[in-house]
């Protein structure tokens, strides 16, 4: 027989531990510096997420980089730009349908995930692209806002090396930095050209005429707020109602229609609060009167208060097509409605002052017409008394009557001229004359309003002259009747 063989003793092989692809990243200098330089640009925030997202996929070597923003509001991912395969139109990420994006965002590190996309379910927008089996989410943080997320995709199922994931995940943070700096930037412009537009609108509120300052007030609200359209409701202390004074959307600028619309304040309860309490109100656009119609596509309205030195005078009402004005927005309208509210109330005072004028005009013009009558009457029965009575006793005294009817005459003259200034009608009437014949002729007869006094006239003519003989009466009777009051006897 021969010899039984020893069984053969298998050996346990345990398998080999399957080890994950690395990728390797090196980028170059010259990429580098690329990547810097594109990144750096803050002269348009909407170039960066572009050109972050094709340069992070060249030095990364993904097939796919997406660069979202967060929306904090309605707490949704917006992308902003996409580099490589698959679509890169317009996409939104609910946070709540996507947790793994959700714990990115909440604990500010970055997430790996290799070998498919299990954790994110798919979507009727088709994201991720098919063939996707590797990413690296890193959020954007820069001085502790989280700004968004940053995906880059690999069809592979390999994932840079731990050390390559850290200096991508700093080439992100980069990308946060530069977004940040770009909305501030864009931001410090923002303001400027609001502020510059508050001064262009604050100037053309200069006008001092009150159907020019309201439609200009509408015109520079729109200006520099960007607003929709602007309404100007001026306050009726006396019916406790509001008018619409002046109205301005992207056709025209223009006045009410007469009549105006009028709001009773109790019937526009919100516009009463803000008349009340002085403050600045955001609202739904339904909610406030915006004129004659409704204007469609108004999400949001501005009301703000027209205070005036001795109280409110209207709302001003801004409405909005966006979303709600930011706080920046609202101070900037706030400052305007200041500018608005002096300009009014000084168009108001000059407004008031014309027609104060306009009366006082008239008045004159009725008065002066009515004096020259009993003057020419009494100027008349004097010169017919002088000559009757020779050198009787009494002819000093009708030349001192003759002389004052003279002076009436002279006031009522210049009465009618600051008409005729005010008005534009104001002429002269110029004649040649001796100027020292006149002069020694005119004092003799003002001589006798003041016998106190010794008038001394010394005229080398003859001396011709061209001028208005009434008005230089008047101007000479002015002086003597002045000299008379205030020289002492003599």
């Amino acid at each position: 027989m021969g010899r039984l063989r020893r069984p053969t003793r298998l050996r346990r092989v345990s398998a080999a531990p399957r080890r994950t692809p690395s990728l390797h990243l090196s980028p170059s200098v010259p990429a580098l510096l690329e990547f810097y330089s594109a990144i750096g640009d803050l002269s348009d925030e909407t170039l960066i997420p572009a050109r972050a997202a094709a340069l992070l996929r060249e030095i990364a070597r993904a097939d796919r980089v997406e660069v979202f923003a967060l929306d904090t509001v309605r707490h949704h991912l917006v992308r902003l730009a996409a580099a490589g395969l698959g679509s890169d139109g317009p996409l939104t990420l609910p946070l709540a349908d996507y947790p793994l994006l959700a714990e990115v965002v909440a604990s500010l590190r970055p997430r790996r995930i290799l070998g498919g996309w299990s954790p994110f379910p798919l979507t009727s927008q088709s994201w991720p692209p098919p063939g996707v089996r590797s990413v690296f989410c890193a959020p954007l943080v820069a001085r502790g806002e989280v700004l968004g997320v940053v995906c880059v995709q690999w069809t592979a199922s390999l994932l840079p090396s731990v050390l390559s994931l850290q200096f991508l995940e700093t080439l992100i943070q980069f990308v946060a930095v530069a977004l940040l700096n770009a909305r501030l930037h864009a931001e410090v412009e923002r303001r400027a050209q609001r502020l510059d537009a508050l001064n262009r609108a604050a100037a053309a509120l200069a006008t001092l005429e009150l159907d020019q300052a309201l439609p200009q007030v509408a015109a520079g609200a729109r200006q520099c707020t960007g607003a929709a359209v602007a309404l100007v409701w001026l306050l009726d202390p006396h019916t406790s109602s509001l008018t619409l004074a002046a109205r301005a959307d992207a056709q025209a600028t223009v006045a009410p229609p007469t009549p105006a619309p009028v709001v009773p304040v109790e019937a526009a309860p919100v516009l009463r609060e803000i008349l009340e309490n002085g403050h600045s109100t955001v609202v739904a656009a339904s909610t406030l009167p915006l004129g004659l119609d409704q204007p469609a596509g108004l999400a949001t309205a501005l009301a703000v208060p027209l205070i005036g030195r001795r109280g409110p005078l209207g709302v001003l009402v801004l409405g909005f097509a966006t979303e709600p004005p930011d706080q920046a927005l609202v101070v900037l309208a706030e400052a305007y409605a200041n500018q608005a509210a002096l300009a009014i109330e000084n168009a108001r005072l000059h407004h008031d002052l014309k027609q104060a004028l306009e009366a006082r005009g008239r008045f004159v013009a009725i008065a002066t017409h009515e004096l020259r009558t009993p003057l020419a009457v009494l100027k008349g029965n004097i010169q017919i008394a002088l000559r009757l009575v020779g050198d009787s006793p009494l002819r000093p005294m009708l030349e001192v009557i003759g002389v004052q009817v003279a002076r009436l005459e002279y006031l009522v003259r210049d009465l009618a001229d600051i008409i005729r200034l005010e008005s534009g009608r104001f002429s002269l009437r110029m004649v040649p004359f001796d100027l020292a014949r006149w002069v020694q002729e005119r004092t003799q007869r003002l001589a006798v309003l003041a016998p106190q006094h010794q008038l001394v006239v010394e005229a080398v003519g003859p001396l011709n002259v061209q001028a208005d003989p009434e008005r230089l009466e008047s101007v000479l009777a002015n002086l003597l009747s002045n000299a008379f009051r205030h020289a002492p006897p003599g």
